[in-house]
């Protein structure tokens, strides 16, 4: 089975969209935290990274990303790569997804088979 993950960020409590995210079979959930985020963010099916945790990661990147910027998802990016993802969605946390949500197949060449 692929390793699968979505990545989100988020400055707000678990909205639907997380909570629906997260029970998505087949995907593990990173959620990142910023400034804004509520210290005590939990949701269930999903991993999430406060700033703290973001930073005992290591990631040069963490040094040079602004805070208060949806490109922190890069860090929810750079963890799914070290547990060896082989897809990565990106999405909001206010993006509820379908009933019939997915992704094409992609070939090992990029293109989509749907």
């Amino acid at each position: 089975m692929k390793k699968q993950f979505l990545i989100v960020t988020s400055i707000f409590a678990p909205t639907k969209a997380i909570e629906s995210f997260g029970k998505i079979p087949d995907y593990e959930l990173i959620v990142i935290g910023d400034k804004k985020t509520p210290q005590n963010w939990v949701s269930k099916g999903a991993a999430f990274l406060s700033i703290s945790d973001q930073k005992k990661l290591g990631y040069r990147i963490n040094k040079i990303l602004p805070y208060n910027h949806y490109s922190r998802k890069m860090i929810g990016y750079l963890k799914a790569v070290e547990n060896q993802a082989q897809v990565i969605i990106d999405s909001d946390d206010d993006n509820l997804p379908k009933e019939n949500w997915g992704v094409p197949n992609f070939d090992e060449i990029g293109r989509a088979h749907v």
